[in-house]
């Protein structure tokens, strides 16, 4: 698991990366990859993408002045509209409100 996390690390602004294309690389079936991911890291694969990707745009937010659809293309998002509805439901707040209060 070690490699399905180093290669998330280092892959998660593609968005096309998927738990189907990992588990894939690693010559594994989704599942497998799956409950053997959560069994070592409390997670699966597709949350732990996400968290990644939730962290570095919070990052990027908090650092930069960029777009948020520049912000989305490097966490891996399609869209700034999608970026900023999966930032909302997991922070509670918007990523304009979260840029605002990180800068206080």
């Amino acid at each position: 698991m070690r490699q399905a996390t180093a290669y998330i690390l280092d892959h998660f602004a593609r968005p096309d990366l998927s738990l189907r294309r990992l588990a894939a690389l690693l010559g594994i079936s989704p599942a497998q990859l799956s409950r053997r991911f959560r069994a070592v890291r409390g997670v699966t694969p597709v949350a732990y993408l996400r968290g990644v990707r939730l962290q570095k745009a919070r990052e990027l937010l908090a650092e930069t002045d960029d777009t948020l659809q520049a912000i989305a293309e490097r966490c891996g998002y399609r869209s700034a509209f999608y970026l900023s509805r999966v930032f909302s439901d997991r922070t509670g707040q918007s990523p304009s409100r979260y840029r605002k209060d990180s800068r206080v």
